[in-house]
């Protein structure tokens, strides 16, 4: 066999093993894990150091080294997230997208009147899971959204992966719930001379979270019409300024088709597994990064999360937690004004969990305990993605946003056990 010359053909090879490892069900469950557990650990200890050296004048080169990263270690999370006893068929779908911008704050007014419009590609696996009856989809998205504004915001073009329940599928009209997370390309970033009043952007790599319904129409066994409502967000978390971050509500129709008919029967309560009725607990580490201008330095922020989460029902969960973060950006730019300020902070949470197989998505709202000359308000939005990598370790990231504006995104990874 010829020798592996670099990192993009083992990508290749371990992408191969993953797709092999999904597809072998008569083999025995710890052979199937160590398979997805080899491709995860090559793609964050592999992919996730850059070959070149970040030097002057070649930042956009790393960025898009980063980006396509990212990229590869989405693609090994879809293929981790496949329950290992779920049936799968493969669809691809075509929606065209419509819709408006938020003028979120007053600077931004002026640049808002245009209406976003594109399209978008899907390609997945429509998932029916045998021990717990949940159906669900998972995929990969590739969208092109104009904001009918080239000179100052131009386009955007997206690439995420999605996870999406399904409720209620067996009946001709269904609803589903699309949650998707990516990155963004946009043409357009803000200038100091050539391109001042687009503030929504500073960098051409962006992170692209989206949240939407929709409604499911089966015409036939293997094809579906669609028609859903979508609200996106564009923000590089505060790693440089200007950042307000573009959010943008579209209303999207198209279609879906299944290369396969795929399982549309409804699993009475007696065919699936019971879900774990007591608590869940989770102690997390995280950091981040956010820069700061003037002169520019790039600033640690760290800490911890302990969260408790109660399951509901067999996807949805309610979150109470507990949460400390060092702010090295703060500290750093009260220094420069001259003042000694503590970079700890703390605070509560609440809010809500759904969890599809190993792969959960929460919404939490925070509230300020102690944060010394705070800058933003006391109450704020946290939306974290995870994954359950080994039966007692977690990792994933999150966004922390004050109302419409996002603050810093960071990765996390920590212990979790049940109670009884």
């Amino acid at each position: 066999m010829a020798q592996v010359q670099n990192d993009e053909e083992l990508f290749i090879v371990h992408l191969l093993q993953c797709w092999r490892a999904v597809g072998a069900r008569e083999k025995s469950l710890p052979q199937e894990e160590k398979g997805f557990r080899d491709a995860f650990f090559f793609c964050f200890f592999s992919f996730m150091r850059t070959k070149k050296k970040k030097e002057d004048g070649l930042i956009s080169k790393f960025i898009g080294s980063l980006a396509l990263r990212v990229i590869k270690t989405l693609i090994l999370f879809q293929f981790l997230s496949i329950p290992l006893h779920a049936q799968s068929t493969v669809f691809t779908g075509l929606s065209t997208h419509y819709g408006f911008i938020i003028p979120h704050s007053k600077e931004l007014i002026d640049v808002s009147g245009t209406r976003p419009a594109g399209f978008e590609g899907l390609l997945g696996w429509h998932l029916s899971e045998s021990e717990s009856g949940i159906k669900s989809r998972r995929g990969f998205k590739v969208s092109f959204i104009d904001f009918n504004n080239p000179r100052v915001l131009g386009y955007s073009i997206h690439a995420a992966a999605f996870a999406e329940p399904l409720l209620a599928s067996h009946c001709r009209l269904f609803t589903s719930f699309p949650l998707e997370f990516g990155l963004s390309y946009n043409n357009q970033v803000y200038d100091a001379f050539s391109n001042p009043t687009n503030l929504f952007f500073s960098l051409p790599v962006n992170f692209y979270l989206s949240a939407g319904i929709r409604c499911n129409w089966r015409v036939r066994a293997r094809l579906l019409l669609l028609l859903s409502a979508h609200y996106q967000h564009l923000s590089n978390g505060g790693i440089k300024q200007p950042n307000k971050g573009m959010n943008f509500p579209t209303a999207a129709l198209g279609f879906m088709y299944y290369f396969q008919e795929p399982s549309w029967k409804k699993q009475h309560l007696e065919e699936v597994a019971t879900f774990h009725s007591g608590l869940t607990m989770n102690v997390l580490l995280l950091g981040s990064l956010k820069t700061i201008d003037d002169p520019e330095e790039k600033t640690i922020l760290g800490g911890y999360q302990f969260s408790v989460v109660k399951r509901i029902k067999r996807i949805h969960g309610l979150v109470a937690g507990l949460e400390g973060i060092w702010n090295g950006y703060k500290k750093e730019y009260y220094r420069r004004q001259g003042q000694d300020v503590t970079a700890f902070e703390q605070s509560v949470q609440l809010g809500y969990e759904m969890k599809l197989s190993k792969t959960s998505f929460q919404v939490l709202i925070g509230c300020d305990v102690y944060n010394e000359n705070r800058a933003n308000e006391r109450i704020y939005q946290r939306y974290g993605l995870y994954y359950q990598l080994f039966p007692h370790v977690k990792i994933g990231g999150t966004i922390k946003a004050h109302r419409q504006v996002a603050d810093v995104i960071d990765l996390r990874i920590g212990y979790t056990f049940n109670t009884p």
